[in-house]
């Protein structure tokens, strides 16, 4: 079945793209691709870095989620931007929404950060490569500013 992107044989490579941009996440040259996505449901904005295990899920976004939060896959330690934070693991669904093509729903791995007492969390959440991009098939095309997407199959 032809998609946006096709491999040689013609079967699909991606069929959904959504727009990205570039944002500065809190350095002169840390600018990262910056995607919109939803996790269970709530929206957000997260950073495309590959070098993430999982997805990383914004303190304050995650809040709406916690009443559904009952069974943690486990608790970790991160190092993120060179601080090392704890939290709890959780499996959670995950759109892409397409603004042309088909949107993309995965069963994902989000981090949710526990800060302590007035800690203030200063970054943007992330999509990482395990817990989420290696569920999938993405190429980006810079000259367009697209991010494609499509569900891993048969090449």
């Amino acid at each position: 079945m032809p998609g946006l992107l096709n491999l040689k044989n013609g079967r699909a490579f991606a069929t959904g793209a959504t727009p990205y941009f570039v944002g500065n996440i809190g350095e002169p040259t840390a600018g990262r691709l910056m995607i919109r996505l939803t996790i269970e449901g709530q929206p957000l904005v997260a950073a495309i870095d590959t070098g993430s295990p999982f997805v990383i899920c914004h303190p304050d976004l995650a809040e709406p989620l916690k009443p559904r939060l009952t069974d943690p896959l486990g608790k970790k330690r991160l190092l993120i931007r060179g601080i090392e934070y704890r939290g709890d693991t959780y499996l959670m669904s995950a759109e892409i929404m397409a603004d042309d093509g088909d949107d993309i729903s995965l069963t994902v791995i989000v981090f949710i950060p526990q800060l302590d007492p007035g800690e203030v969390w200063t970054l943007p959440s992330f999509v990482g490569l395990e817990g989420m991009l290696q569920r999938m098939r993405f190429a980006v095309d810079p000259d367009a500013s697209l991010f494609y997407f499509g569900p891993l199959g048969e090449a």
